[in-house]
């Protein structure tokens, strides 16, 4: 999936609000390049937020951490919307999708991790999954709960 293409269907799923932002990418990914412009700094406060965590390896601790950091920065009901790697279904692509993390440096597991879980856990609500790009990738939609 194209950058352009995936900052498009995160901007669809955060509803088309508009204001400033969270960005959350630890890997200087150029999927998140459209949201820099919007992104909140300490002294705004944003109205919503989008964690890409492609290019990560997925240390539960420090996704846990970024969760809890970003909740503490979102009003009650602000959306979030959090992008990551899954495992597709079909035999061929799984076998593609684990080559490509491989070349990048990602263990295969991680593709099978449900990401919708960690953000409920974390103190979100989660309203939609979605999988893109030929089901390589989870889009999850999830507001701050109270």
């Amino acid at each position: 999936m194209t950058p352009a293409r995936l900052a498009a269907a995160c901007d669809a799923l955060l509803g088309g609000i508009d204001g400033r932002l969270v960005v959350v990418a630890p890997h200087a990914s150029a999927a998140v390049v459209a949201f820099r412009a919007r992104a909140a700094d300490a002294a705004d406060t944003p109205v919503g937020a989008v964690i890409v965590w492609l290019g990560e390896r997925g240390e539960s601790e420090r996704r846990t951490a970024v969760l809890a950091d970003v909740r503490a920065r979102l009003p009650v009901g602000a959306p979030l919307v959090v992008v990551d790697y899954n495992q597709p279904r079909t035999r061929g692509r799984r076998w593609a999708n684990a080559l490509e993390l491989w070349l990048r440096g990602v263990p295969s597991s991680r593709a099978r991790y449900l990401v919708a879980r960690e953000v409920a856990r974390s103190g979100f609500t989660v309203e939609r999954a979605r999988l893109a790009d030929g089901e390589r990738l989870q889009l999850v939609r999830a507001v701050r709960a109270a």
